[in-house]
This record gives structure tokens, C-alpha cells and sequence, in this order.
């Protein structure tokens, strides 16, 4: 954990630390064929280190993996609410 600073590892830029909400993995976009990348919630910088170590280390896979699921399933209820929204916004102009 000492080891990542500002999201920094061995030279490499694989952590985004988002303030004290989000931590964000960016390993996944480096590799040779492109996937995503993966967010975890946090509530500290510390907790985003520690994240990021485990990450790196492959410790508490697990509970990172319920983190990142969470994320998924908030962030897809979202976009669903705002294509509700939208369609409901245009279902207004047609009735005109």
C-alpha cells in the first residue's frame, strides 16, 4: 500500500482516485484488447489505497468485487431512470 501514491504504481498510472467518492481502476484499458474500466466506491483516499493495494495484490477479491457489482447495478438504475424520464418527457410533446 505504501507503494501507491495519487494513483501511481511502479512507474505507471493505474489508479484515479475521484475525490472521496470513487476510486477507479484503470488496468483494464491497457491491456491488448480494450475493456472498461472498473469503479469503487470509497470514502477516503485511504480507503482508495487500500483498495488499490488489494487490487494489486489480489486480497479481498470478493469484497471488491460486491463494491464494483453495487456500483454497476446504481449506475444502471440511473440510466434507466433517465430514459424513463425521457420518454415520458417525449410522450408530453406528442400529445401537443
Amino acid at each position: 500500500m505504501e507503494h501507491i501514491l495519487e494513483g501511481w504504481y511502479d512507474g505507471q498510472y493505474l489508479f484515479q482516485i475521484g475525490g472521496r467518492a470513487v476510486v477507479t481502476d484503470l488496468r483494464p484499458i491497457r491491456g491488448d484488447e480494450w475493456n472498461p474500466p472498473r469503479h469503487y466506491s470509497i470514502e477516503s483516499r485511504d480507503d482508495a489505497k487500500q483498495i488499490a493495494s488489494d487490487l494489486l495484490n489480489d486480497l479481498n477479491e470478493e469484497k471488491h468485487q460486491a463494491n464494483w457489482q453495487a456500483r454497476e447495478d446504481a449506475s444502471a438504475a440511473s440510466v434507466q431512470l433517465i430514459q424513463d424520464a425521457r420518454t415520458f418527457l417525449d410522450s408530453l410533446k406528442n400529445k401537443k
